[in-house]
Protein backbone atom coordinates (compact mmCIF):
# COMPACT_ATOMS: atom_id res chain seq x y z
CA UNK A 1 0.00 0.00 0.00
CA UNK A 2 1.26 3.60 -0.27
CA UNK A 3 -0.50 7.22 0.66
CA UNK A 4 -3.40 7.36 -1.28
CA UNK A 5 -4.81 3.60 -1.50
CA UNK A 6 -8.22 3.26 -1.94
CA UNK A 7 -8.98 2.92 1.99
CA UNK A 8 -6.96 5.88 2.42
CA UNK A 9 -4.26 4.77 4.64
CA UNK A 10 -0.18 4.65 4.70
CA UNK A 11 2.39 2.94 6.50
CA UNK A 12 4.81 5.09 9.11
CA UNK A 13 7.71 3.32 10.39
CA UNK A 14 7.67 3.43 13.84
CA UNK A 15 10.46 2.16 16.69
CA UNK A 16 9.71 -0.34 18.80
CA UNK A 17 12.48 -2.24 20.95
CA UNK A 18 15.43 -0.88 19.09
CA UNK A 19 13.55 -1.90 15.31
CA UNK A 20 11.59 0.16 13.21
CA UNK A 21 8.48 -1.81 12.59
CA UNK A 22 5.80 -0.73 9.67
CA UNK A 23 2.69 0.67 11.25
CA UNK A 24 -0.32 1.18 9.18
CA UNK A 25 -2.12 4.70 10.30
CA UNK A 26 -5.02 6.39 8.22
CA UNK A 27 -4.31 9.76 6.09
CA UNK A 28 -1.69 11.07 4.19
CA UNK A 29 0.97 11.14 6.76
CA UNK A 30 3.93 9.19 4.59
CA UNK A 31 4.90 8.41 1.48
CA UNK A 32 7.59 6.07 2.20
CA UNK A 33 8.58 3.38 4.03
CA UNK A 34 11.53 2.19 6.39
CA UNK A 35 12.39 -0.88 8.27
CA UNK A 36 15.66 -2.00 9.92
CA UNK A 37 17.55 -2.35 12.91
CA UNK A 38 18.90 1.00 14.67
CA UNK A 39 22.85 1.43 14.22
CA UNK A 40 25.50 3.91 15.15
CA UNK A 41 25.94 6.21 18.10
CA UNK A 42 23.22 7.07 20.15
CA UNK A 43 22.65 11.08 20.19
CA UNK A 44 22.09 12.36 23.97
CA UNK A 45 22.32 16.01 24.72
CA UNK A 46 25.46 17.94 25.90
CA UNK A 47 23.97 17.79 29.39
CA UNK A 48 23.93 14.43 29.82
CA UNK A 49 27.12 14.05 27.95
CA UNK A 50 29.48 16.23 30.06
CA UNK A 51 27.85 15.14 33.29
CA UNK A 52 31.08 13.22 34.60
CA UNK A 53 32.32 13.06 38.26
CA UNK A 54 33.85 16.29 39.21
CA UNK A 55 36.21 17.37 42.03
CA UNK A 56 34.90 19.68 44.66
CA UNK A 57 36.44 22.68 44.61
CA UNK A 58 39.07 23.28 46.74
CA UNK A 59 38.04 24.75 50.71
CA UNK A 60 39.11 28.61 50.75
CA UNK A 61 41.77 29.64 52.12
CA UNK A 62 41.41 30.44 56.20
CA UNK A 63 42.02 33.93 56.44
CA UNK A 64 45.05 35.65 57.11
CA UNK A 65 45.32 36.87 61.29
CA UNK A 66 47.93 38.59 62.63
CA UNK A 67 48.77 39.21 66.59
CA UNK A 68 49.25 43.08 66.77
CA UNK A 69 48.24 46.27 64.89
CA UNK A 70 50.75 49.25 65.61
CA UNK A 71 48.69 52.72 64.46
CA UNK A 72 49.96 56.33 64.95
CA UNK A 73 51.50 58.97 62.63
CA UNK A 74 55.07 57.84 63.61
CA UNK A 75 58.67 58.40 62.11
CA UNK A 76 59.97 56.16 61.16
CA UNK A 77 57.44 54.46 60.14
CA UNK A 78 56.56 50.71 62.24
CA UNK A 79 52.96 51.36 61.56
CA UNK A 80 51.68 47.70 60.70
CA UNK A 81 50.51 44.35 61.53
CA UNK A 82 53.05 42.13 63.94
CA UNK A 83 52.69 38.32 64.32
CA UNK A 84 54.45 36.46 66.77
CA UNK A 85 58.04 35.44 66.04
CA UNK A 86 59.51 33.67 69.15
CA UNK A 87 60.54 34.38 72.45
CA UNK A 88 62.90 37.29 73.93
CA UNK A 89 63.39 37.62 77.97
CA UNK A 90 60.53 34.61 78.63
CA UNK A 91 57.98 36.85 76.82
CA UNK A 92 56.63 36.36 72.96
CA UNK A 93 57.89 38.83 70.59
CA UNK A 94 56.35 40.15 67.48
CA UNK A 95 57.83 40.93 63.87
CA UNK A 96 56.14 43.50 61.65
CA UNK A 97 55.40 41.61 58.38
CA UNK A 98 58.04 42.73 56.22
CA UNK A 99 60.37 41.92 59.44
CA UNK A 100 61.64 45.87 59.70
CA UNK A 101 60.33 45.99 63.17
CA UNK A 102 59.88 44.33 66.48
CA UNK A 103 57.96 44.62 69.91
CA UNK A 104 59.93 42.77 72.69
CA UNK A 105 59.71 42.41 76.31
CA UNK A 106 62.63 43.89 78.88
CA UNK A 107 62.76 43.76 82.22
CA UNK A 108 65.38 45.23 84.78
CA UNK A 109 65.64 43.72 88.52
CA UNK A 110 67.17 47.02 90.29
CA UNK A 111 65.02 49.72 90.22
CA UNK A 112 62.24 46.70 89.43
CA UNK A 113 60.81 47.75 86.02
CA UNK A 114 59.31 45.80 82.90
CA UNK A 115 58.69 47.76 79.39
CA UNK A 116 57.60 46.62 75.92
CA UNK A 117 59.66 48.44 72.83
CA UNK A 118 59.53 48.89 69.02
CA UNK A 119 62.44 48.95 67.95
CA UNK A 120 64.11 47.63 64.60
CA UNK A 121 65.14 43.63 66.35
CA UNK A 122 65.00 42.80 70.29
CA UNK A 123 66.97 44.02 72.16
CA UNK A 124 67.77 46.80 70.08
CA UNK A 125 67.56 50.88 71.59
CA UNK A 126 70.15 51.94 69.23
CA UNK A 127 67.88 53.94 66.69
CA UNK A 128 64.84 54.89 67.06
CA UNK A 129 62.41 53.28 69.30
CA UNK A 130 59.30 53.17 71.34
CA UNK A 131 58.60 52.19 74.56
CA UNK A 132 55.97 51.00 77.01
CA UNK A 133 56.38 50.89 81.01
CA UNK A 134 54.19 47.95 82.12
CA UNK A 135 53.65 46.05 84.93
CA UNK A 136 54.90 42.44 85.35
CA UNK A 137 52.51 40.38 82.91
CA UNK A 138 50.74 43.25 81.41
CA UNK A 139 50.56 42.80 77.29
CA UNK A 140 51.87 44.78 75.27
CA UNK A 141 48.71 47.28 74.33
CA UNK A 142 48.93 50.72 74.95
CA UNK A 143 50.51 53.86 73.78
CA UNK A 144 54.34 53.75 73.43
CA UNK A 145 56.51 57.00 73.83
CA UNK A 146 59.25 57.90 71.48
CA UNK A 147 62.85 58.08 72.42
CA UNK A 148 66.11 58.48 70.74
CA UNK A 149 65.47 60.17 67.31
CA UNK A 150 61.70 58.75 67.05
CA UNK A 151 58.97 61.06 66.52
CA UNK A 152 54.76 60.57 67.15
CA UNK A 153 53.75 58.28 69.93
CA UNK A 154 52.90 54.43 68.91
CA UNK A 155 49.58 52.84 69.87
CA UNK A 156 49.66 49.01 69.80
CA UNK A 157 46.18 46.81 69.97
CA UNK A 158 45.39 43.39 69.42
CA UNK A 159 45.24 43.01 65.28
CA UNK A 160 41.22 42.96 64.06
Amino acid sequence: MTAGDVDGSSQIPRRVAGHFHMVKVFGPMMSHYASGTLTGTAICSSSLRNRRARKAPPAPSPPVTHDLIVTGTITPDATGFYDEAGIYNGQPYYERTDTAFAIWYWSTPFPPSQYWFISAAPGDRTGPYWGLYVGPGDPPYGFYFPNNGATGGARVNPAP
